[in-house]
């Protein structure tokens, strides 16, 4: 089971490092252009950094892909414990994202200290369970 795990451990992290790529990639477009004669501007590193980013990205997918293949179809079931464990993942997730939502929301309001303290704690909290 622990091939499985990894196998998709390593398609969830292509997804979503390819999906960062081309955000990032994206915003390379909004950079200000100081000189245009230039051909080397300041989004020129971005973009090859972003771009960097989206092979590493689509090898360690490729690499998860070509890992659950080889895994026979009758053990990439997940087991009742592993699908439990899993929601209690998402949960988590879910609940530190609303925190850091909060947080954004009461940054004006609030200041800087008396919200990331609570909101710091809140994710810690979270996490610890």
């Amino acid at each position: 089971m622990k091939e499985v795990k990894k196998a998709r451990s390593n398609i969830y992290l292509g997804i979503g490092t390819l999906l960062f790529a081309i955000l990032y990639f994206a915003e390379t477009y909004h950079f200000k252009i100081v000189n245009a004669k230039n051909t080397i501007d300041a989004a020129f590193m971005p973009r090859v950094i972003a771009v960097l980013i989206a092979v590493c990205a689509l090898w360690v997918l490729g690499k998860g892909i070509l890992a659950l293949h080889k895994i026979p179809p009758e053990q990439r079931k997940p087991s009742d414990d592993e699908k439990k464990t899993s929601i209690h993942g998402m949960i988590r997730c879910v609940l530190c994202f609303f925190i850091m939502l909060a947080t954004a929301f009461f940054m004006k309001r609030l200041g800087f200290i008396l919200t990331m303290i609570p909101s710091m704690f809140g994710m810690f909290m979270v996490a610890s369970v």
